[in-house]
């Protein structure tokens, strides 16, 4: 599909956006972060995982909306645009983070039935057309920290766990 893309990308006028993995509330906890928040909240003592020394960039949501938006209110010139930060993190890590900032330290799995055999190391994408076009028309978006993300997340998770208790 990107390759059709770009043969008439010009012609067209066609912006192709790459988005890569966001996270935010309301995702569904098949979901990496949202398993693994859910599990430390909830005080899981295991939890099954795949790989977890695969680095991948993890944006947030809110962000990610905020950069697509601002790509269509500048009328971005045709091409492809990575919507991503340019960081990865480790699985293992972001465990760790998870984990100090519930106080939480679950035993950590590795299903078989959970790994892909075709899995890359890492997935990380190179936002520097994105933020130059956006630069260029006067727009500098920022990226909260992954550990406000995650605040923001545990604090909805946590908030909706006592509202279902409440029922």
């Amino acid at each position: 599909m990107e390759f059709i893309c770009n043969n008439t990308a010009t012609r067209n006028k066609i912006v192709s956006l790459r988005l890569f993995n966001c996270i935010g509330i309301g995702q569904k906890e098949s979901f990496f972060i949202p398993k693994i928040l859910k599990a430390h909240i909830q005080k899981e003592p295991v939890i099954r995982l795949g790989r977890i020394e695969t680095k991948r960039e993890f944006n947030d949501v809110r962000w990610t909306v905020k950069i697509i938006r601002s790509l269509a209110e500048v009328d971005a010139p045709p091409g492809n645009y990575n919507i991503c930060s340019g960081k990865a993190f480790k699985a293992s890590e972001m465990l760790r983070i998870v984990s100090e900032k519930t106080k939480h330290f679950p035993e950590i799995i590795s299903d078989v039935e959970l790994l892909r055999p075709d899995e890359q190391s890492i997935i990380v994408g190179d936002p520097t057309r994105t933020l130059n076009t956006l630069n260029q028309n006067g727009i500098r978006l920022r990226q909260p920290p992954i550990r406000k993300i995650l605040d923001d997340m545990i604090t909805e998770y946590k908030r909706q766990i006592n509202a279902q208790k409440n029922l």
